[in-house]
């Protein structure tokens, strides 16, 4: 716990304009805090998906060069015969 949250509890501070002040700020604070820690959530989640998808979407493109690839042997073998 820290020093200022010791001093609210034990009232060093407590009935004080500065204590309320004070007391107002470290609930802002922590409130703060918890928002930030789902928005990291979230943005961790959402990094998660795209990077699932960047690697579907890779290999999609992978197997396209392939077919592609393929697709142009043959038609040079055609060219040849022709």
């Amino acid at each position: 716990m820290d020093w200022i949250a010791l001093k609210l509890k034990y009232g060093c501070f407590q009935g004080s304009f500065l204590g309320l002040e004070v007391e107002d700020r470290l609930l802002r604070l922590e409130s703060d805090k918890d928002s930030l820690q789902i928005q990291a959530s979230l943005l961790s989640d959402q990094i998660h998906s795209q990077s699932n998808k960047i690697q579907d979407l890779e290999k999609i493109l992978l197997d396209k060069k392939t077919i592609l690839e393929s697709t142009q042997d043959i038609l040079s073998r055609v060219l040849v015969f022709c």
